[in-house]
């Protein structure tokens, strides 16, 4: 499997930080974190939440599309 237990204890939290930054709202860049956030599958649980309340205040569909399949990713 491409990432580590050990590396997503390191990236997810950065991950998040950088999608909870308001410097970082273009829904391309936003996008790209999530999906990156999702290639952790399980080990990203954490990320539940703020990508739940992400996808409640985005307006973007490919915004909206990233997080519904990171969020698969992650719970199963």
């Amino acid at each position: 499997s491409f990432p580590t237990r050990r590396s997503s204890d390191l990236v997810v939290p950065a991950l998040l930080e950088a999608l909870k930054n308001p410097n970082n709202k273009d829904s391309f860049f936003q996008a790209a974190i999530v999906e990156a956030i999702g290639k952790f599958g399980a080990a990203a649980k954490e990320a539940i939440p703020a990508l739940t309340k992400a996808a409640e205040e985005s307006d973007s569909a490919i915004l909206s599309a990233r997080i519904d399949l990171a969020l698969e990713n992650i719970r199963h």
